[in-house]
């Protein structure tokens, strides 16, 4: 969506055009931070439930910048098939990956004065 605005806003403004596509990379990054946790915390939901066959967030590059995620069943480990000390580190991970791609957004919007709408309210 954002893609669509800055090739639409286009050559006139190609400085702008660089500030609102550089915020795609954290931008992503907080999509897969979120995906991964989503994913980690219904394996520790489900980890009692009968035949449950956990699912692993497998994060990659995009050319150009950002991340993306996959989404693939994992071995199982055990009875339950979910590894519990491993889902706490995932999802230890994907909080401060968060929290990192945040900082960034952030500190994007201070230093250029230009507000990333997240959809959230500030």
């Amino acid at each position: 969506m954002i893609h669509d605005a800055v090739a639409a806003w286009g050559r006139a403004g190609s400085h702008w055009a660089m500030k609102i596509s550089a915020s795609n990379v954290p931008q992503s990054g907080l999509v897969a931070a979120s995906t991964a946790l989503a994913v980690s915390a219904n394996n520790v939901a489900n980890a009692m439930s009968t035949d449950f066959v956990p699912s692993r967030a497998e994060l990659s590059d995009v050319e150009g910048g950002g991340v993306q995620v996959s989404i693939s069943s994992a071995a199982r480990d055990g009875a339950s098939g979910t590894d519990l000390v491993q889902e706490t580190v995932s999802q230890s991970t994907a909080v401060a990956a968060y929290r990192a791609n945040l900082k960034s957004l952030q500190a994007m919007d201070d230093t250029t004065g230009v507000v990333v709408s997240l959809g959230v309210e500030r």
